[in-house]
């Protein structure tokens, strides 16, 4: 979004917003409160960089003719309600925004836990490692065991096999992950629950797994583990490309949204997405990209129910998660074809479901007055 200009007068800034939208540029007005001069700045906000130049060029024509009759537009009731509520707003909403901008303590706090959990992890996985570096990889850290959304006892039964496997110094790695494999084979038999992603390939290609009960460790109490796999991350580019976006709309919304609904608002959706990704593939997944396309829903359902809240999030960017999203569903579809018809060992392994899911829930929650604007916390 570019500024191109203000009014110092309401009914003005409303009549250029109005006419602005009849040319096919599309903005947002909005109110800011000018202390010094005690009154308010009606500012106009272009959503596209490429309608820039043609939005400034009316914008001076109107300051030199406002009274020109080509800016004068007629709007439905209806859609005048809808799209310039803004500049009805009472005047302390942008002061408000002012007040709140320099501090972001749930953002700062969800990256800091991120990012704290992820250091932890990396050193434990850096000490098994180092401990048995040939099945390493096959094997979850403590803090993975104790976050996934569920820990089946095959899972810990197959971490004990891997661990207490020592090679000698004949082994080579084939050898090492060759006996691990034979010792773990009957482990894969003991019912646990896979998802349903995984039920379907075997049910086509005529396999019968195991299932067992699910959600075995919430049962037990554990319940962060509905949220936990949210703050999990497998590599350094993954956690860097959540944060980034965490950064880019945790600011929008905690400008707008007082933090104790912002930290219902991200429990929703994260737990949200982790049991539907749970019941899609099972306990192994993890990542906050299903908070943070919920966030986008949130913030895309904002801009068209409450436009005068002024999410300054423009098309392009809701263009990118969309093809992003779309991009990794297509890789998932044909993950999902190639392991069904047994055409190789092909796994996408993207939580795709979460994704989805996530601008789902984080869409519906953006209609609820419940997460509108409200007044500063103090």
């Amino acid at each position: 979004m570019r500024n191109i200009g203000s009014f110092p007068d309401q009914a003005q800034a409303k009549r250029f917003s109005q006419f602005l939208r009849s040319k096919g540029i599309e903005n947002t007005c909005e109110i800011s409160f000018n202390k010094q001069k005690n009154g308010v700045i009606c500012g106009i906000w272009v959503h596209e960089e490429d309608q820039r130049e043609r939005a400034e060029r009316y914008y001076l024509e109107f300051c030199q003719n406002p009274d020109d009759p080509k800016f004068t537009t007629h709007v439905p009731q209806s859609k005048e309600s809808e799209r310039v509520s803004a500049i009805e707003s009472p005047p302390h909403l942008r002061e408000e925004i002012e007040e709140r901008r320099p501090v972001f303590p749930v953002l700062y706090f969800f990256l800091a836990v991120c990012v704290i959990i992820f250091m932890i992890d990396t050193i434990q996985e850096m000490s098994i490692d180092k401990k048995n570096p040939t099945v390493a990889s096959l094997v979850l850290t403590p803090l993975e065991n104790a976050l996934f959304i569920d820990a089946p006892i095959s899972l810990s039964v197959y971490n004990n096999i891997i661990e207490s496997h020592a090679p000698t110094s004949k082994d080579t790695p084939q050898q090492v992950q060759e006996d691990v494999k034979e010792m773990t084979a009957e482990v894969d038999k003991i019912p646990y629950f896979r998802g349903i992603y995984q039920w379907i390939i075997e049910k086509g290609k005529g396999e019968k797994q195991p299932t067992g009960p699910m959600f075995i460790k919430v049962r037990e109490g554990q319940i962060w583990r509905l949220f936990t796999p949210a703050i999990l991350h497998k590599n350094l580019l993954h956690i860097l490309f959540n944060m980034l976006w965490l950064w880019v709309l945790g600011k929008q919304i905690e400008l707008r949204v007082p933090r104790a609904r912002i930290c219902l608002l991200i429990l929703l959706v994260g737990i949200f997405t982790n049991v539907l990704q749970y019941l899609m593939s099972g306990p192994y997944f993890l990542g906050f990209s299903g908070v943070i396309m919920g966030m986008a829903g949130f913030i895309w359902m904002r801009q068209r129910v409450a436009p005068w809240e002024g999410y300054p999030l423009s098309r392009t960017i809701f263009l990118f998660l969309a093809l992003y999203i779309g991009a990794l569903l297509v890789l998932q579809i044909a993950s999902f074809f190639a392991l069904f018809f047994g055409w190789g060992i092909f796994s996408a392994n993207i939580a795709n479901t979460a994704h989805i899911g996530g601008a789902i829930i984080g869409a519906l929650l953006g209609r609820m007055p419940f997460f509108s604007w409200r007044a500063v916390e103090r």
